[in-house]
């Protein structure tokens, strides 16, 4: 189950960016990754909230399963293939 986290980072109290690289970069434990999704902006903050979640290795294996199992119903299907005599 991914870790979530939230807070805001040095670069948004700065007004810049992330870094791209931050969007989904190794933790320093190397056993998970941590993804940045966009700043959140709610009713009533002065500020958007930034998030993290850190995905482990098996997590990300199902999430890349799951994409390709989406990704698939989405392409038109396969041809039938040409007989041969």
């Amino acid at each position: 189950m991914p870790k979530v986290s939230a807070g805001t980072s040095r670069f948004a109290r700065k007004g810049s960016q992330e870094p791209s690289r931050r969007d989904g970069a190794g933790c320093g434990d190397r056993k998970t990754v941590r993804f940045a999704v966009p700043p959140l902006r709610l009713a009533g903050m002065p500020e958007p909230v930034h998030a993290f979640i850190e995905f482990d290795a098996k997590t990300v294996d199902a999430t890349i399963e799951r994409l390709t199992i989406l990704r698939n119903q989405m392409l038109p299907p396969l041809p039938a293939p040409a007989k041969r005599n």
